[in-house]
């Protein structure tokens, strides 16, 4: 441990002048922390719907702060700059900042944003992926973000990262409640199932998109799926993924665990 903790103080001080302005600034121009004050109220929104479902409503105001304590905005914050930090190379860095600063980037991400906050009202959401269903395949946006979703692989990397979730939400879930784990056995019924994961998340992906860039022209998406064609945009789509799939696999262990305890207090 003595060796270890010797070797990771090296390499902080090793690490270069620039990473900390440099991280900073992409931070800024990716607008992170408005990204994750939606993710923090869509994980409070979680929590009173884990509290109805699961609890019928018997966590009470003890397990609504033990959810509100596991989306910490802070640690959020932190892991998704960590992970982009070690992730990304100084000019990817650099390249990603210009984009995303750019009228094009802050308009897409304004675009995100509010499309994200939108769908926080069920009928938002169902109406946008019912438009999307039923839009003309053969329309210019419609192809520029089929392409944007094939691009950056955005479903099996979604699935993928949902199956893990869902994985350590049921191992917290276990822990919690002190009973038995049977990992393979969890793990082959959610692989088991992942079709029905993808379909969801096609649906989700598509509905979703298709709403946020609606505002935008042919030309501005394509300006968006050039960027993302890069190896700058590659390596943030990467980085962006590791991030949340280390985010949320924690975050899911933590409310797994949470509602276990509250079960078992229950059952008391």
């Amino acid at each position: 441990m003595r060796v270890l903790a010797a070797s990771v103080l090296s390499l902080a001080l090793a690490w270069p002048a620039w990473s900390s302005e440099a991280i900073d600034r992409l931070a800024i121009a990716m607008r992170l922390d408005e990204v994750v004050e939606i993710l923090h109220d869509e994980g409070l929104r979680y929590g009173r719907t884990l509290d109805e479902e699961m609890l019928e409503g018997t966590g009470g105001q003890v397990f609504r702060t033990q959810v509100k304590a596991i989306y910490n905005t802070d640690r959020m914050t932190d892991t998704l700059r960590d992970v982009l930090a070690e992730r990304l190379s100084a000019e990817d860095m650099a390249a990603a900042t210009v984009f995303f600063g750019s009228e094009l980037g802050q308009t897409i991400l304004e675009l995100e944003n509010a499309a994200r906050r939108a769908f926080a009202e069920p009928e938002i959401e169902e109406l946008a992926f019912e438009t999307a269903q039923e839009m003309d395949k053969t329309r210019t946006m419609y192809r520029l973000v089929d392409e944007y979703i094939r691009l950056n692989e955005l479903v099996p990397r979604n699935v993928r990262g949902a199956i893990s979730a869902d994985y350590y939400f049921y191992l917290g879930l276990a822990d919690g409640q002190g009973t038995p784990r049977d990992d393979e056995a969890v793990l082959s019924e959610l692989i088991g199932n992942s079709h029905e994961t993808e379909a969801e998340t096609r649906k989700w992906l598509y509905g979703f998109l298709l709403f946020a860039y609606s505002p935008l022209t042919n030309a501005q998406m394509q300006g968006n799926l050039d960027f993302s064609a890069t190896g700058a945009g590659q390596a943030v789509n990467d980085a962006l993924f590791q991030g949340f799939d280390r985010l949320y696999d924690d975050i899911s262990y933590e409310l797994g665990r949470a509602v276990g305890v509250a079960l078992g207090a229950t059952d008391l």
